[in-house]
């Protein structure tokens, strides 16, 4: 009677190792039949045909008989009228969205002594859009042109003279594609876009002309676009995609100007230039998420082996723990 509690647990163990390894195995079978998820369901195989059934073997066609020719009918003349070789079709315009009219220019004096600060619209106001626009929010994007005091000259030379600002239309700016923004050949064009041109003298001259292309500014002038509510919560409030460029006639490219963007409305983005030629403003698309694709969330036959091992072995603890208080009672 010494050895019958012994006996009897391990009796008990080895059933409860024997239902682990059970266990372990069942779990294992499972899941590699189951295979990882996210993997095409599996195919049935049909049934293979016998080998030793015969390849039907295709029999050559009997000669067909000699063609009999038949005769040639000529078509009775039409009253379709024919164009003319040089013609050529016109294809169907698609309709598109009307393009704004741009703002007439506006003109403001610059005297060298005093900071020159005002404001253009890019588009007329609309005729019915009488109330006045929220603060926060902005009806017309307008482009803002800030010249310090002194700094506009000519060879070093102080210059004066009647600043212009001109919006564009759409369809009359540069070239806008890969080819000339090679940088970044996803960008869009907002749609806006500004010439500023110079018709002054300098100190030395005696008459006024356009000095468009000699005018240079040190510290340089400020120009701004503002940024609609719109294109805002369109492009997710990323205020690093939006640039301000300037077109180089000589590069034949949209070259960036550096600056920065006020995320506060009423947003815009600024940037600084020491000379004048038309602007533009761009911005780049949101990124789209990417959709997750799902994972591999299965435990595989090495993750099921773990489990399977793992309550092997609690089973084996309990049972040795059991061992240990019977053999104390």
């Amino acid at each position: 009677m010494r050895y019958g509690p012994l006996i009897s647990n391990r009796r008990v163990l080895l059933f409860g190792v024997a239902s682990a390894l059970l266990l372990l195995t069942l779990v294992t079978i499972q899941v590699a039949l189951a295979g990882p998820s996210g993997s095409p369901s599996a195919t049935t195989v049909g049934t293979l045909p016998p080998t030793n059934t015969p390849i039907p073997v295709p029999t050559q066609p009997p000669p067909a008989p000699p063609a009999i020719p038949t005769p040639t009918l000529t078509p009775a003349p039409t009253s379709t009228p024919i164009p003319p070789a040089d013609a050529t079709e016109t294809p169907t315009p698609l309709p598109t969205a009307p393009e704004p009219d741009p703002a007439p220019p506006v003109t403001e004096a610059y005297t060298w002594f005093e900071l020159t600060a005002f404001e253009v619209p890019v588009f007329e106001p609309e005729p019915e859009a009488t109330a006045e626009p929220a603060p926060e929010a902005t009806a017309i994007p307008s482009v803002a042109l800030k010249v310090p005091a002194r700094s506009m000259n000519i060879g070093g030379q102080p210059a004066s003279g009647q600043i212009t600002v001109k919006p564009v239309k759409a369809s009359e700016v540069a070239d806008v594609s890969s080819s000339t923004i090679p940088d970044k050949p996803t960008l869009q064009f907002t749609g806006r876009s500004v010439e500023i041109d110079v018709f002054g003298l300098t100190a030395t001259s005696g008459d006024a002309s356009d000095i468009t292309g000699d005018v240079r500014f040190n510290p340089p002038l400020e120009i701004g676009f503002d940024i609609t509510d719109e294109e805002w919560e369109a492009n997710d409030g990323i205020a690093g995609s939006y640039e301000v460029r300037y077109f180089s006639v000589q590069e034949n490219r949209w070259v960036a100007l550096a600056g920065e963007v006020d995320p506060f409305p009423p947003r815009r983005v600024t940037a600084k230039t020491t000379h004048l030629t038309s602007f533009a403003l761009f911005v780049a698309s949101a990124p789209v998420p990417e959709a997750p694709d799902g994972g591999d969330y299965s435990l595989g036959i090495g993750g099921a082996g773990l489990i399977g091992l793992f309550g092997a072995t609690l089973i084996i603890v309990g049972f040795y723990v059991r061992r240990k208080a019977a053999a104390r009672i």
